[in-house]
């Protein structure tokens, strides 16, 4: 018998006078339970004796409660970000206990907290639906609740949330009909979702096309593009649309002045019209004029303007076919600002290029990069999004991070006298 039978971590057992087990010499090296913390032996917590240490301080969200199992930190009930939602000038996330909380321009209501006061912290969205997806356009917000059921608040000027009225909502509203959305993206004045079956529906402006109906006539409520096309993926810019079909091609319609459809003209659509090109793409997303898409290797593509840099291409020309981003990365995610563009590795490592005016690369600078350039920091990312002209991210451990303009509290960072130049913890709310 020793010491580490009785699961001490060491010592010399020995046999007292009256025939006993003596264990003072094992007690005084310690053991995972006696509440204590032996670092030397690798715990990290002992019974409630955390050394201090919290949920928050740990890296994660807010609130939540840090506990220990077997002398080892358990962070399975500390508060976590799943998802983001970045508008224009407002951000919005989910936790992992199901709250949703959105913060930074709140003028048209799209903080959904039943105020039209802008707020540089997370503010909770009034109501009790659970959301699964949420994105953000300019001045409204849409979600997706494990139902399928999409919801939007916010500006209404052109019909944008769906709801069949012009009337601007400061609380969620549910969008018209019974369609079942498993995707949603906001646009500028318009959204589109993926439906059953594939199908595509739109609503809002259409001055452009960009609902793909076949008309330049806008939609109070839900209407399917014109065709039967099966897509996987859906991605609204400030005036087109793009998707991917189940087979990998990328379709696009809408505003097409800088190329942004990828069709190799300029001239806009007004239905869904295949991408330049036989490339294979898993997913897409839409700036404010360019677009980018990731082929089923990880590759990245964009096309469109490249005023700012945007399509990553290590020149300044404007393309109206999809252009290889110079990189040798592969990526599994890609985010499209207003002009710039953000994607992310699988090992968590976030790029980006463009504009970078007011820091939205995260890169520690405010020089424009026209090829990917590694977000400062070292972090690594499960989650990131590109808003208008900020970007944010969530952490492995669940924290968001946000960077770039942080005009009206859009970076969720307590304070708007300062831009972010590095991914900045937002505050606790």
């Amino acid at each position: 018998m020793t010491c580490t039978s009785f699961d001490y971590y060491g010592g010399e057992l020995i046999c007292g006078d009256d025939c006993l087990f003596d264990l003072t010499n094992c007690i005084a090296e310690g053991m995972c339970g006696d509440a204590t913390i032996q670092d030397d032996y690798g715990e990290d917590c002992d019974g409630d004796e955390l050394g201090g240490a919290t949920c928050e301080s740990m890296g994660y969200l807010q609130g939540g409660t840090l506990a220990c199992s077997d002398c080892r930190f358990d962070t399975s009930a500390c508060l976590k970000a799943t998802t983001l939602g970045m508008g224009n000038s407002h951000s919005c996330m989910i936790t992992s206990t199901g709250e949703t909380y959105c913060w930074g321009e709140n003028t048209t209501g799209a903080l959904g907290n039943n105020s039209l006061v802008s707020s540089n912290s997370p503010l909770l969205v009034s109501g009790t639906d659970v959301f699964q997806i949420i994105k953000g356009g300019t001045g409204f917000t849409c979600a997706i609740k494990a139902s399928g059921n999409a919801m939007c608040w916010g500006e209404n000027s052109a019909g944008q949330l769906g709801d069949g009225t012009y009337t601007d909502r400061l609380t969620p509203a549910a969008v018209s009909g019974t369609i079942q959305f498993s995707l949603i993206d906001a646009g500028n004045t318009h959204t589109c979702g993926i439906g059953g079956g594939g199908t595509v529906y739109c609503w809002g402006n259409n001055g452009s096309g960009q609902l793909g109906n076949g008309t330049t006539s806008g939609n109070l409520m839900p209407s399917p593009v014109t065709g039967s096309i099966s897509f996987s993926d859906i991605t609204t810019g400030a005036d087109h649309t793009c998707g991917v079909n189940i087979t990998g091609t990328g379709y696009c319609w809408g505003a097409n002045g800088s190329g942004q459809l990828g069709l190799g003209t300029t001239e806009d659509s007004s239905t869904p019209t295949p991408v330049d090109g036989s490339l294979s793409f898993s997913t897409i997303t839409a700036g404010s004029t360019h677009t980018c898409a990731l082929t089923t290797t990880g590759a990245a593509y964009c096309w469109g303007s490249n005023s700012y840099d945007q399509l990553g291409i290590g020149f300044g020309a404007v393309s109206s076919s999809p252009v290889a981003v110079y990189t040798s990365e592969t990526f599994i995610s890609i985010s499209a600002g207003d002009s710039h563009t953000c994607a992310l590795t699988a090992a968590g490592v976030a790029w980006c290029w463009g504009a970078n005016n007011y820091g939205q690369l995260g890169d520690n600078s405010q020089t424009n990069r026209n090829v990917p350039t590694a977000v400062a920091g070292g972090y690594t990312f499960l989650y990131l999004e590109a808003g208008g002209f900020h970007t944010c991210g969530i952490t492995e451990e669940g924290a968001v991070l946000c960077w770039g303009w942080n005009y009206l509290g859009r970076l969720g960072i307590g304070t708007t006298a300062q831009n972010a130049l590095t991914p900045t913890p937002i505050v606790p709310w």
